[in-house]
């Protein structure tokens, strides 16, 4: 009988300012935010000893290499060293094998002045996969991922609980939505991974963190949804996992351990058929449901839908109460309801109109059309798109852009407020 508790740390990214890329923040705040989420992690590590637990896997990169600073770096080495009955195991992934060293070597890092890791750390830094035998047969996988290698993920067969520490991301990978552009990046196959008999997945990728079992997939972080909200400790996703079971049959409960008071808050809301004192009011609603802290969170404000063309500044009434907010920012998708007018059957308005429709019917056909030579793997993705979207979205703002200078309205982008 299997009785095992670890903390997963996934993937921190510290000091990596892409964290908070939803928000258009300066660099005085990325820096105080990337401050907090280092110092509530070494805070959270240095009280380990109240989950009893012996291990700490971290899969994916502690740091972001291209930013990191050694303050930061010192932070970490220390409070890993003054755990010594605690094992830290790493399975990084870099872009490089350079990059690996820039944190990982312990040469390099006292050639830069700085402290060594600890004996209690063991970094994964060969790009083939290696085992480690911890007591009651549970063993752990891993290996340093690098664009430059794919690691074979296959394992000698044994009856213990195996854990593979995996921080790369599963599935395909495809850097441009157009067909032609389409490539292949670096990927493994979420089916044929759950096929290798691993009893836990521990997974790196930070945006949206799904832990693989042997029951499915769980997701630690909820996706996009009409209302999210977490503290920003989830963008590392600091998480007790308790195991329980024997002979292949597993349970495996995963409970996310927070040291924040600052939440990220993404609020969406569709402003048809609203007035703009009911859009306030529907705003308020959300934010109470989100339980907001005016005095720490970070609140992402999407709007979207179809307002009365004929109000002059439709948002106007939220940005006071807005402000009160430690920040606030709004994405602003919402148009003047222009295609509910009725217009005269000859009119510019008209023709402007009719001829925007018509080129974004010749784009989605020609999409359609050059499914038909792709590659089969590639079609069940291809038609999720159902449309090159930059494309649409440029004609989407071609129209009211037009329709406003048609109709003598300020013409402004889109996302500005």
């Amino acid at each position: 009988m299997i009785s095992y508790k670890f903390i997963q740390l996934t993937c921190p990214q510290l000091d990596n300012p892409d964290l908070f890329s939803d928000f258009n923040l300066n660099a005085q705040i990325i820096n105080k935010l990337n401050n907090e989420l280092v110092d509530n992690l070494v805070n959270l590590l240095a009280n380990i000893s109240n989950y009893n637990v012996d291990q700490v896997l971290i899969p994916g990169g502690i740091f972001d290499t291209d930013n990191v600073k050694k303050e930061t770096i010192v932070k970490f080495t220390e409070i890993m060293s003054n755990l010594p009955k605690i094992k830290f195991y790493i399975a990084p992934m870099t872009s490089s094998l350079s990059n690996f060293k820039l944190v990982y070597d312990n040469q390099l890092l006292m050639s830069l002045g700085l402290k060594p890791w600890s004996d209690n750390v063991s970094i994964f830094n060969s790009t083939e996969l290696n085992s480690v035998t911890l007591p009651n047969n549970i063993f752990i996988h891993g290996a340093n991922f690098n664009y430059e290698h794919k690691t074979d993920l296959n394992f000698k067969a044994n009856n213990g609980f195996n854990i593979l520490m995996l921080p790369v991301p599963i599935g395909k990978y495809y850097g441009n939505s157009y067909l032609n552009d389409l490539k292949f990046k670096y990927n493994y196959d979420s089916e044929s991974i759950k096929q290798l008999n691993y009893n836990y997945i521990a997974l790196g990728t930070y945006l949206e963190n799904p832990i693989i079992n042997a029951t499915g997939v769980n997701m630690i972080s909820s996706a996009n949804t009409y209302i999210t909200s977490k503290f920003i400790d989830d963008l590392s996703n600091f998480c007790l996992v308790t195991v329980s079971g024997d002979n292949g049959s597993y349970t495996v409960e995963h409970k996310p351990i927070y040291d924040s008071w600052r939440k990220i808050i993404h609020l969406s809301t569709d402003v048809s058929s609203l007035s703009s004192q009911n859009l306030v009011h529907e705003i308020e609603a959300l934010l109470n449901d989100a339980q907001a802290n005016k005095e720490a969170d970070l609140v992402l404000l999407r709007i979207y839908g179809h307002y009365d063309f004929n109000e002059s500044d439709y948002l106007k009434p939220i940005k006071s109460f807005l402000n009160e907010y430690f920040y606030c920012e709004i994405i602003n998708e919402a148009r003047p309801d222009y295609l509910a007018q009725e217009y005269a059957e000859n009119s510019l308005n008209l023709k402007y109109i009719e001829e925007i429709k018509r080129i974004k019917k010749d784009i989605d056909e020609n999409f359609k059309n050059s499914l038909v030579n792709t590659d089969k793997e590639l079609v069940p993705i291809l038609k999720n798109f159902k449309r090159p979207l930059d494309s649409m979205a440029i004609l989407d703002d071609a129209l009211f852009y037009g329709l406003d200078a048609l109709n003598n309205k300020k013409i402004r982008g889109c996302n500005v407020d």
